[in-house]
């Protein structure tokens, strides 16, 4: 079976606990935000 993956590195791309002051939470990505409720993700912290 062949499935397709991508890996998105999206450097500097944070969520921030606080929605309210974050520029990239507030910003109008729609395509980003398909990407997060259609498709499984997680997020790294270093």
């Amino acid at each position: 079976m062949n499935k397709k993956v991508i890996l998105m590195i999206l450097d500097g791309w944070g969520k921030s606990p606080d929605p309210k002051v974050s520029a990239i939470d507030n910003a109008n990505v729609p395509f980003i935000n398909s990407l997060y409720t259609k498709y499984p993700n997680a997020q790294l912290r270093t």
